[in-house]
């Protein structure tokens, strides 16, 4: 995995081969913990059955990333969801920009400002779900700028992660409508990063857990990749006044598996430590449940000898991509994919039937 940390390299991936992905991922936690939201910006969605299936028979000439944009949104209130949507778009429907980044998929858009030393991030979200149901509103990520690069670290491989905004603050308003209900003045902590693999990820890595969680002078950043060429892992304490790295962690562990009702076997607990500093990750709460990814509303303990014990609601993930193309689960996906130019699963268009899917 090459590891770096730097806005201005946040555009579109040029010339991508068949088989790649790439996803801008936003996520937010409200102030008092009881509300999240997710948005993921995808060309060349991994999660595509339609994608997948070109990728697995080998076609060339139809496993192209550019063919597959889409858009997932996820909100979050008191740990249950209350909104799900992952739309797959045309190629004619996607559009990307650069200096400054722009994009837009379908209806959504998200465009990078950068001015006075700070750096935003402005998200148009507007869904329209088969079940009548729609969100909209507005979402910005601001964070200050450095001159420094926080991260660069080069390695072999087909994946690059770049931390944009390692740390946000988060401001924006969600109109939810339909079965559920919700308008949210939105005000919190929030994180964005950038990936592109020029491969399909089972091709790289058996599975992946990453997360964050945003403690009052400092966010925890950290991932646990098992490749096939050996395990690798970082995990950094990052000051959220200046964007620099308080700390790096060494060693990180996970323990305690648990199954879940696919048949994964994720850890609950992931420890991270760096001379006296501490932490440990419990991955209690699971929002997003299926039969390769995971997400969660975990709880973050640091132990800082200058700041006590704090602790703090975050959000980690967990994937094991070998899974993703599977024939035994693609009823399941089928169910919560939507096509936006094709006629929907008849489960997305009921509003009690569709929310059993999440």
């Amino acid at each position: 995995m090459q590891i770096r940390s730097d806005w201005k390299k946040d555009d579109q991936t040029p010339d991508k081969p068949a088989g790649s992905y790439e996803w801008w991922y936003f996520d937010a936690v409200s102030e008092d913990a009881e509300k999240a939201v997710v948005v993921i910006f995808y060309e060349g969605i991994p999660f595509s059955p339609k994608y997948n299936q070109c990728i697995q028979n080998g076609d060339g000439t139809k496993a192209h990333p550019e063919s597959y944009p889409a858009v997932s949104i996820s909100v979050y209130d008191k740990g249950r969801p209350v909104w799900y949507s992952l739309t797959e778009f045309s190629k004619a429907d996607a559009s990307f920009g650069s200096q400054p980044l722009q994009v837009g998929i379908g209806p959504h858009r998200f465009s990078q400002q950068s001015e006075e030393n700070r750096l935003s991030y402005h998200l148009t979200l507007n869904e329209l779900l088969p079940n009548g149901d729609a969100l909209e509103g507005e979402l910005t990520f601001s964070s200050p700028i450095t001159n420094r690069e926080l991260l660069n670290e080069q390695s072999s491989g087909g994946h690059q992660w770049n931390l944009v905004q390692p740390a946000a603050e988060v401001t924006g308003v969600l109109s939810i409508s339909g079965y559920h209900q919700d308008k949210i003045d939105f005000k919190g902590s929030g994180y964005h990063d950038h990936n592109y693999g020029s491969e399909p990820m089972k091709e790289a890595f058996r599975d992946w857990y990453w997360g964050r969680v945003h403690f009052p002078e400092a966010t925890l950043v950290f991932y646990v990749m098992n490749q096939k060429s050996g395990r690798q892992y970082r995990g950094w304490l990052i000051d959220r006044e200046n964007q620099q790295i308080i700390s790096q962690f060494d060693p990180i562990t996970t323990d305690e598996p648990q199954l879940n009702v696919f048949g994964l076997r994720p850890c609950r607990r992931i420890q991270l430590q760096s001379g006296d500093l501490k932490a440990d990750i419990y991955q209690s709460r699971v929002v997003d449940n299926g039969p390769f990814y995971i997400r969660y509303l975990c709880d973050g303990v640091l132990h800082v000898p200058e700041w006590g014990i704090q602790k703090q609601k975050g959000i980690s993930e967990y994937i094991y991509p070998s899974r993703i193309d599977r024939a035994l689960f693609r009823p399941m996906v089928h169910m919560r994919y939507r096509y936006f130019d094709e006629k929907p699963h008849w489960v997305q268009k009921s509003p009690r039937l569709y929310r059993w899917t999440w």
